[in-house]
């Protein structure tokens, strides 16, 4: 029964304690928004991984679907699929190959500092070390559209950026943890590119950008909820998985183009070089930026073109250094650029071959915004695309992973040009599955797939077998960098033994491009390092001269040799030796080799380059030997010797015309440190430390 006084309170008392009432059956926890699964509508921009044959999802934006009406809002659960068996999506519950979700919601706080848990879109989820159960999730922003959602959208402190969730039963508040990274980063990333490497232990993540709902801080530099606006991020991330919370930025400027990109991949490949490569993809440059800030409708897409390659070990060897990236150019059918599409990477079981799959994506710079729903395959180390599959039903904001051997997995995205009010996803789980091997879609996933093997399609980007056996060890274009060349046959693993190109010699510099059979060399034969630019040496003294000879003429055939196949003499099969008696109409009868230009007598093309010989002649000391050594009467090809005293003859002037070619040239572990974890204080945890890297802070607004 209501008393009196009660009825007589004002309708703000009442709401007030209605809403202590509800507080205290909740007890301290917010609420938490529509199960993701059984209302479900659409879902894109989430964050997912597999680790232990499980899938897990998290967050991202929703359209939920529930009492007759749909709406968009943020999901607040994390999600889980089970590997271990086989599924197909589907099936209804009681049916043997019924696929079961797992949903936990996130309304809780952490125990230590009563920060809740975030519940962020555009993040990446990693993996993590292979002897640990946890997955870490980094960085994202709060989604800020749709103001009147149950869990009301309002960013916080950027301060710990990465989160990480432990499976298995327990009190929800003791599953999830977090960490404030040493204040490496000064703001919270989103929309980035990121790449797991458990075996290294370690994380990737590549730029990205902040915007409204990336913290209370920058929610007042944005006034648009539909967040358009950003303003790119600087540098790679380096993340110490194996301690969380130890982290290092690293500069980019020395990738593709030199500006920060948002939307693109990044792709971990474990067996090429030392320590593994990471090939970067796609995504979104902003060229110009009005008062700091770009639109997501505007700026330029990274083509497919070419792509950046980061070699791991470069930088593990030095941690104070930003590593070393190349840029490589790639043919085939190289797909349209775009962002937000996924990808995935799988190499085949002789480790010949490796190969980066890209499904979908947007551009949204167009007038009229193009979406993607295509497979395409870039193989390595060819870097040929081959287009393996296309429809008309796009889709983009979604991710992909391997799952098994066979197939890729793909969870969620969206398919529509109407961000504010999408359709209804027509995939009632919101996953599928692509079979690379049948190369087609479907709702069945077998954990029982087998090896991995190449589609008839990616057979021509190997010249190899479905098991592998690749002969391509090349790119068609030849390698834009002797010491990308090199990398690529560096292994941990086994080194492929089908491949037929050539080796890198192993005395190769940068700065002697190598040549693939198809390309060509634009390195000087005097460059330093080069063998074919010096003859070998000559045993000094008097005595040693007749050793002297031979070891020269050896030298001189060797480098004879190394020409043959090089614009040089001019064929002919009656050489003659012209004389300055001969009559004009006499050495016109003669055919003969092209003149010098101080001698009537033949001499090769533009053979006017010293030729260092070391102090191997008569007196001991160094001399220099003109390559065009020649006497009236002397015997094309063979060398004249001169000791001191003697005249040197006069050396030609350069010839012009022709030019011989250019010579071809030739070719850790982390640190582990205890993590960082943030100390509580009043219910905010901040590092002690500030590491904040010299090389390239991520700059923020």
């Amino acid at each position: 029964m209501v008393t009196k006084p009660l009825l007589g309170m004002a309708p703000a008392v009442l709401y007030l304690v209605s809403l202590l009432c509800l507080l205290n059956l909740a007890g301290a926890d917010r609420p938490v928004g529509p199960d993701p699964i059984e209302n479900f509508c659409s879902r894109w921009w989430l964050q997912s991984t597999i680790k232990n044959d499980t899938l897990y999802i998290d967050s991202g934006v929703q359209k939920f679907n529930a009492s007759n009406s749909t709406y968009l809002g943020t999901n607040t659960y994390i999600m889980t699929i089970s590997l271990k068996k086989s599924w197909n999506w589907k099936k209804d519950s009681g049916d043997p190959q019924f696929m079961e979700v797992s949903t936990e919601p996130k309304n809780i706080t952490n125990n230590d500092t009563g920060t809740y848990v975030p519940n962020n879109f555009r993040g990446y989820m990693f993996s993590g070390p292979h002897n640990s159960s946890q997955v870490y999730q980094f960085g994202g922003s709060t989604y800020m559209y749709n103001q009147s959602f149950v869990v009301k959208p309002a960013p916080s402190s950027f301060t710990y950026p990465l989160w990480t969730y432990t499976p298995g039963s327990g009190p929800l508040d003791t599953k999830w943890d977090q960490y404030d990274m040493n204040q490496e980063i000064k703001w919270e990333p989103n929309h980035g590119a990121g790449a797991d490497a458990p075996d290294l232990g370690l994380g990737f993540y590549l730029n990205g950008q902040v915007d409204k709902g990336t913290s209370s801080d920058t929610n007042k530099l944005f006034d648009d909820t539909d967040q358009t606006y950003y303003r790119p991020v600087d540098g790679m991330l380096v993340l110490d998985l194996v301690n969380p919370g130890k982290a290092k930025n690293i500069s980019t400027s020395t990738m593709k183009e030199n500006l920060s990109r948002v939307g693109g991949t990044l792709d971990y490949i474990p067996s090429v070089g030392k320590s593994g490569i990471l090939v970067a993809l796609g995504g979104q440059i902003q060229p110009t930026l009005q008062n700091g800030k770009a639109s997501s409708k505007e700026g330029k897409l990274i083509d497919f073109g070419s792509v950046d390659v980061f070699d791991i070990d470069s930088y593990l060897k030095n941690p104070d250094s930003n590593g070393k990236w190349y840029q490589q150019k790639t043919t085939g059918e190289i797909p349209p650029p775009r962002i937000d599409y996924c990808s995935v990477s799988v190499s085949a079981p002789d480790n010949s071959s490796h190969h980066i799959i890209i499904y979908g994506g947007q551009n949204p710079t167009l007038g009229q915004p193009a979406y993607f729903d295509d497979v395409a395959v870039l193989s390595l180390p060819s870097f040929r695309w081959k287009q393996m599959w296309s429809a008309d039903t796009p889709r983009w904001g979604h991710n992909c992973h391997m799952a098994g051997k066979q197939q890729m997995i793909t969870v969620g995205g969206n398919f529509t040009t109407n961000t504010t009010n999408p359709r209804c996803d027509w995939l009632k789980k919101g996953v599928a599955i692509f079979d690379l091997k049948e190369r087609r879609w479907g709702s069945v996933y077998n954990s029982n797939s087998g090896d991995f093997t190449l589609h008839d399609q990616l057979l021509p980007s190997t010249n190899g077998t479905a098991n592998g056996n690749a002969t391509i060890g090349e790119p068609v274009t030849g390698w834009s960098s002797v010491e990308l060349h090199k990398l690529f046959w560096e292994t941990r693993w086994t080194r492929p033994t089908s491949w037929t190109s050539k080796a890198p010699p192993e005395d190769a510099t940068e700065q002697q491009p190598t040549t693939s059979s198809t390309g060509s060399s634009s390195s000087d034969t005097s460059s330093p390092g080069n063998p074919a630019s010096n003859t070998a040496a000559i045993a000094g003294g008097i005595s040693g001269g007749v050793v002297c000879l031979g070891v020269i003429l050896a030298a001189l055939i060797y480098h004879h040799h190394r020409r043959r196949n090089k614009p040089a003499e001019l064929p002919d099969n009656h050489i003659h030796l012209a004389s300055q008696t001969d009559t004009p109409e006499k050495q016109k009868s003669h055919n003969f080799e092209l003149q010098g230009i101080n001698e009537n007598n033949p001499v090769e093309l533009d053979a006017w380059k010293y030729i260092e010989a070391d102090n191997c002649t008569a007196t001991g000391d160094a001399a220099e030997l003109p390559g065009t050594n020649q006497v009236p009467g002397a015997v094309p090809g063979m060398p004249i010797l001169r000791f001191p005293g003697d005249d040197l003859p006069v050396v030609p002037e350069n010839p012009g015309g022709l030019r011989k070619s250019a010579s071809r040239g030739s070719r850790s572990s982390t640190g582990s440190a205890s993590s960082r974890r943030a100390s509580s204080s009043g219910g905010s945890r901040r590092s002690r430390e500030s590491r904040r890297s010299s090389t390239a802070p991520i700059t923020g607004p």
